[in-house]
């Protein structure tokens, strides 16, 4: 329909769940100035939303009411993901989520209604977008994304001159791609926009980043955390195998690679588990089933139980070999 059907549409949307007043309707759709005839208009607007996109739209004691299910609203889905993505620990996942809520935006919020009443709830989107978004490029860097975030963020630096999170997240991607001076020109081009636009510096946060960059924090480059599985519930008894398991736990002290061969049948996962079992209070125990994988390649085995991807960008099996130093 024409623009005034539209903004009825958006403004039943953006109250959903909620009965929205005629005199709210009528304001949000023709501004203060409303004519006597609007009412009977607003009533016609309401019944073509009904037929033409066959929603069910209630009428109450005081206005109307959108009556869908809140999943069916772009808006409301991209709240669900956002909020399913702050409760998940895994940074990969939480990135996903977030990942998917952005790819409902296929536009600036509204976009094509006009109306004064909206701007709110656009305001409030736009900022919860701008969030979202900073957060799951944090998450990306976090899982060792960097390469594949460069150019993303030169965009989104373009885009947003002033947000200092995107700049502070471009340096960071750049140095650890080996680009330092690079990451230091951002610092200075944030500098140089903030001061013209702003009359500001930039903050202290950033002022700081730019030090740790100058003298090389090795706490800005990426090292992958392993995600170490819990080692698997023995639900039989163990007894009469404490000579192995001393002789076990002793050659692992002495030796970089100990393996435990037999028959099939006679226990040497059991033994291998109760080892590591015993070594948990003095190093760290990484446990990597592989029975159900036997031709995969170990290396992309081990990564993928230690939490690491080999399209992160890095080399797979050195990241291992660091966590494993």
């Amino acid at each position: 329909g024409g623009p005034k059907q539209r903004a009825v549409l958006a403004l039943l949307i953006a109250s959903t769940g909620h009965p929205l007043s005629t005199d709210a309707m009528l304001q949000g759709v023709y501004g203060p100035d409303v004519d006597p005839r609007a009412r009977r208009s607003l009533h016609t607007y309401v019944s073509n939303l009904r037929s033409s996109l066959g929603i069910h739209i209630q009428r109450t004691s005081g206005g109307y009411l959108l009556d869908v299910e809140p999943e069916t609203i772009d808006a409301v889905r991209f709240e669900m993901n956002v909020e399913r993505s702050r409760g998940v620990v895994d940074p990969s996942v939480s990135a996903e989520l977030l990942r998917a809520a952005l790819g409902l935006w296929r536009g600036p919020a509204y976009q094509d209604v006009d109306s004064h009443a909206l701007h709110a709830e656009i305001t409030r989107l736009e900022a919860l977008r701008l969030e979202a978004l900073e957060a799951r490029i944090e998450l990306d860097l976090a899982v060792g994304r960097h390469r594949q975030l460069v150019g993303e963020l030169e965009t989104l630096v373009q885009a947003y001159p002033l947000q200092e999170g995107f700049r502070a997240h471009q340096m960071v991607a750049m140095y650890r791609c080996g680009r330092q001076a690079d990451a230091l020109q951002v610092y200075q081009d944030a500098r140089t926009t903030l001061r013209d636009e702003l009359g500001l510096d930039p903050s202290s946060q950033l002022r700081e980043l730019e030090q740790r960059i100058l003298d090389q924090d090795g706490d800005l480059d990426y090292r992958p955390q392993a995600r170490l599985r819990p080692l698997p519930t023995r639900y039989t008894s163990f007894i009469g195998r404490s000579h192995e398991v001393k002789r076990a736990t002793e050659l692992v002290g002495e030796h970089r690679l100990v393996t435990i061969t037999g028959p099939g049948g006679v226990g040497k996962s059991s033994l291998a588990i109760e080892t590591a079992r015993s070594l948990g209070d003095r190093m760290r125990v990484l446990y990597v089933p592989v029975e159900s994988q036997p031709s995969a390649d170990p290396v992309v085995v081990i990564g993928n139980a230690m939490g690491l991807s080999a399209s992160s960008g890095e080399d797979l099996e050195r990241s291992i070999a660091d966590l494993l130093d």
